[in-house]
């Protein structure tokens, strides 16, 4: 089993205090606003603050599996820039976070696209912030300080790579976040998803289980909360195997029933998938 590498997030600089009678003021280094531990292909994010976490992963999250991102008819995703994001107001009061590494890649691809007719709509190629094909942080024009710090991160560990390039040596694929201080409750549910993204067998018995074992009227009752709180339908399947390991109760009384069998099912297999992904299990 791979061995856990922890380590400090990139480091924002306080701007310097303005000189006073000739004495240099000095730049004090903030805090790094998150720890990273890449165990495998998993890395997980431990935030200081529910703010710095929002403002570093609402987007992409909101990208991968809200349905304020998707187009009309729900068949392609969209990418929303820095205003159209605040006016969006995405992931209210989410706790944490999860998204396959790859869902970054495929958001700053259409950041890009985006981004760069924007600009060509404005007659603003000469501005500070054109995109320039040889500038490797070129997203920092785009995304706010925490989205930067978030990605110069990912980009170190060899996850932002094009298709083409050389992938670095056990780049994490899956990324999961919490608040470090709530850490051992809100990572059991996040690194339910990444047992479902990595393990291709979990994943297909969640599907099974859930078709075979959960009426369809009670799937009607999980599908509709699911939607209500702003899940893509690409994701209720994920979200319901989450939720369900952990309370069968989630989806209240009258599918209860029906998922503890699920939720009992489950457990049992998990075990074991988790070990052969080569991942501890989460408690």
């Amino acid at each position: 089993m791979p061995k856990g590498r922890r380590g400090p997030a990139p480091v924002r600089k306080k701007k310097p205090a303005s000189a006073n009678e000739g004495d240099v003021a000095e730049a004090h280094e903030e805090e790094p606003s998150f720890t990273s531990t890449s165990n495998g292909p998993l890395l997980t994010l431990l935030f200081r603050s529910a703010r710095a976490q929002h403002e570093a992963l609402a987007r992409v999250e909101s990208y991968y599996e809200s349905a304020v991102s998707s187009t009309e008819g729900g068949d392609k995703k969209r990418y929303l820039t820095l205003e159209e994001a605040r006016q969006a107001k995405l992931c209210r009061n989410y706790e944490a976070f999860n998204l396959p590494v790859d869902v970054v890649r495929t958001w700053l691809a259409e950041m890009r696209t985006v981004e760069r007719q924007q600009q060509q709509q404005q007659q603003q190629q000469q501005h500070s912030s054109d995109i320039e094909a040889d500038d490797r942080e070129w997203w920092r024009h785009f995304c706010n300080p925490a989205e930067s710090a978030l990605l110069s991160h990912l980009a170190s560990l060899g996850c932002l790579q094009d298709d083409g390039e050389e992938e670095k040596k056990e780049a994490p694929t899956y990324l999961i976040s919490a608040l470090a201080s709530q850490a051992t409750a809100s990572l059991a549910h996040e690194s339910l998803h990444a047992l479902y993204f990595l393990h291709p067998t979990y994943r297909n018995e969640v599907g099974r289980l859930y078709d075979e074992e959960i009426p369809r009227k009670m799937q009607s009752i999980i599908e509709h909360d699911l939607s209500m709180r702003g899940y893509d339908r690409r994701v209720w399947l994920d979200e319901f195997q989450a939720y369900v390991s952990n309370d069968a109760g989630e989806f209240g009384a009258k599918p209860k029933e029906a998922c503890a069998e699920v939720r009992s099912r489950l457990r049992e297999i998990q075990r074991l998938c988790w070990h052969e992904a080569g991942l501890e299990q989460q408690q």
